[in-house]
């Protein structure tokens, strides 16, 4: 049985503060009705929809198919949650990547040490 460490919840707890924050203000250029506390709920929901999907799919395809699968996903969950098109979906999911590595080049700068937020 494989267990949890208290510093694995900690890891996990804040990459998703700080992968809702980057979602939060990514997705304000492309709704106004975006709110913090819909960004915590997508990006948790988005989290389990990926995992769920690409678990299910990877079992009866190989490759990049369920990642892409997995992602379709996250871009349904951004579509749902702040009520965008696709493409204002794929626009959050884009922004926030490109803001998340800035954040993350940006802490290892001032600390010196990084974590991987990407991986969550």
């Amino acid at each position: 049985m494989v267990g949890l460490s208290l510093e694995d919840v900690f890891l996990f707890l804040l990459s998703w503060v700080l992968i809702s924050i980057v979602v939060y203000f990514a997705s304000k250029f492309f709704t106004r009705d975006s709110t913090l506390s819909k960004a915590f709920l997508a990006t948790l929901a988005a989290l389990v929809v990926f995992a769920v999907l690409y678990g299910i799919s990877s079992f009866f395809l190989k490759g990049i198919i369920p990642q892409i699968i997995g992602f379709i996903g996250i871009l349904w969950v951004f579509k749902t949650v702040f009520n965008v098109g696709w493409l204002g979906a794929l626009g959050i999911a884009v922004l926030s990547a490109v803001m998340l590595i800035i954040v993350e080049f940006i802490v290892v700068l001032l600390f010196g040490v990084g974590h991987s937020l990407l991986h969550v």
